[in-house]
């Protein structure tokens, strides 16, 4: 609880050095509360000992084909701002001697989100740690978001969003495979 009145105390001192005058208004004191609750439950999964746990499964059917995983969304905050990115990720992977269920994907990548966070950062995240996990340098990750700290800030941007891409082994070798691969990330249904 200490660390609740900590937050508590911290933000109400970075409101009063913007200019506002948080005295006059009684709504400030319950929101100071909510607010440092919201951050803890929203950085809850910060800590790598959380990361997912799963197993493999050998890939006994030999299935050697790219196996995708579209539009899992996920939010989360910018590590600059502390501001919503809202966005989609779309993962691929080609196995070699492991597969695995395809919800574990999607808990990597609400692993990442739930931390303060560069979308740069958790795409080269979320790629590491699939090519360690499933044994294979065949992975692809495609990151498409909105910035709140855009999207407030900036009324020409209301309506932008942020790529990011990392692809590694055949995604990079093979011009057809990357190619198929920004297709599903591209396309609508």
């Amino acid at each position: 609880m200490s660390f609740l009145n900590e937050d508590v105390n911290l933000i109400r001192k970075k409101l009063q050095l913007c200019g506002l005058d948080i005295q006059s208004n009684s709504n400030f004191s319950i929101s100071f509360k909510k607010l440092s609750k919201l951050y803890s439950e929203l950085f809850f999964k910060s800590d790598y000992r959380d990361f997912p746990k799963f197993k493999l499964m050998e890939n006994k059917i030999q299935f050697n084909e790219m196996i995708v995983i579209r539009d899992v969304q996920f939010i989360s905050i910018c590590e600059h701002h502390l501001l919503i990115i809202e966005g989609t990720s779309t993962v691929a992977y080609i196995p070699k001697k492991y597969i695995v269920g395809l919800s574990k994907i999607s808990q990597i990548i609400h692993f990442f989100s739930k931390r303060p966070q560069l979308q740069e950062k958790m795409t080269k995240q979320i790629s590491i740690s699939l090519k360690n996990l499933l044994k294979t340098e065949d992975v692809a990750v495609f990151i498409n978001a909105v910035h709140y700290c855009m999207k407030i800030r900036y009324a020409q941007d209301r309506s932008s969003d942020v790529i990011t891409t990392e692809l590694s082994g055949s995604f990079v070798s093979d011009d057809l495979l990357k190619d198929r691969f920004l297709r599903f990330c591209y396309s609508n249904r």
